[in-house]
């Protein structure tokens, strides 16, 4: 069974507002004012943290839903798809366009020499 990132963060959060008291306020003497307050503000700083990084989880898992449309999309309609910056020359070919071009996959796309 494989355990997510966010799962395995979760746990160590947990573990932390346990051991620092800001989950279960026990303590034997009872805490001063600027404990609170700094128990509190840990208390928001993550549950902020937490909102944030599920935010951000459902984000990419969006992303990943449309790379996945569009990749099918192009594929169904025999089209690829491809940018360069003309700032720095660098670029990116969707799988798509190596196919049409009978040319294997590579991390980066071909300079513009090796294109042209």
């Amino acid at each position: 069974m494989k355990i997510s990132k966010h799962v395995i963060i979760l746990i160590f959060l947990l573990l932390f507002l346990i051991s620092s008291g800001t989950l279960f306020f026990v303590q034997s003497v009872p805490p001063t004012f600027e404990q609170q307050l700094s128990q509190a503000v840990s208390l928001i700083f993550v549950l902020m943290f937490v909102a944030i990084s599920w935010k951000l989880l459902q984000s990419r898992q969006a992303l990943n839903r449309a790379k996945q449309n569009l990749d099918e999309a192009q594929q169904l309609a025999g089209l690829g798809s491809w940018e360069r910056s003309l700032v720095n020359g660098n670029g990116y070919w969707s799988e798509n366009h190596y196919r049409l071009l009978n040319l294997s996959p590579r991390p980066m796309a071909p300079s513009k020499e090796e294109f042209f």
